[in-house]
């Protein structure tokens, strides 16, 4: 970015710090071009790296409106929204890193795996796929957020809970 382009960008931040929520749009169409371009080259690659890139993007346009008041007006506006950025990039590859499958699907069976164990591993699918049916609907609900990765409040965690209790005895048979 040019200095006098980054010049404009600082002064349009000093504004939206100081309360003046007319610089905002101004602020977006000077900054999104720089935090894309560093979020595409840290984020790399995904499932879907458009969607991610654009949705970290926004994250940071609306972190820079929260924090406006935040700013250090001796300060370098760019340098600071690349601060955000890289920090909600690292946040979403930290994201990324821990989601997990659902336990519920299973990878086909290798060719080299023994017909017993493919077996074994049918079984095991039939068995939590019964267990499943016999779960209520709300608790099948909650199975379903929690397999779609919907976050969980205190309530749904709890839910999940017993839930876990009782598929659990569905699935061991035990009537305790």
């Amino acid at each position: 970015m040019d200095p006098a382009r980054r010049a404009a960008l600082t002064a349009s931040m000093r504004r939206l710090a100081d309360g003046d929520r007319s610089a905002m749009p101004e602020l977006v169409r000077a900054v999104t071009p720089p935090v894309r371009a560093l979020c595409e080259r840290m984020l790399g690659t995904s499932a879907s790296p458009t969607a991610d890139v654009s949705d970290v993007v926004q994250e940071v346009v609306i972190d820079l409106f929260r924090r406006a008041p935040d700013f250090d007006r001796d300060g370098d506006a760019l340098a600071w929204a690349l601060t955000i950025a890289a920090w909600h990039c690292r946040t979403e590859r930290r994201r990324r890193g821990r989601a997990r499958t659902s336990p519920l699907e299973l990878e086909p069976a290798a060719p080299h795996v023994e017909a017993e164990d493919a077996l074994d591993d049918r079984r095991l699918v039939t068995a939590l796929e019964q267990a499943c049916a016999g779960l209520s609907d709300k608790d099948r609900e909650v199975l379903e957020a929690i397999v779609a990765g919907a976050p969980l409040d205190a309530a749904l965690r709890k839910r999940k809970e017993r839930m876990i209790v009782r598929l659990r005895r569905l699935l061991l048979g035990d009537a305790s």
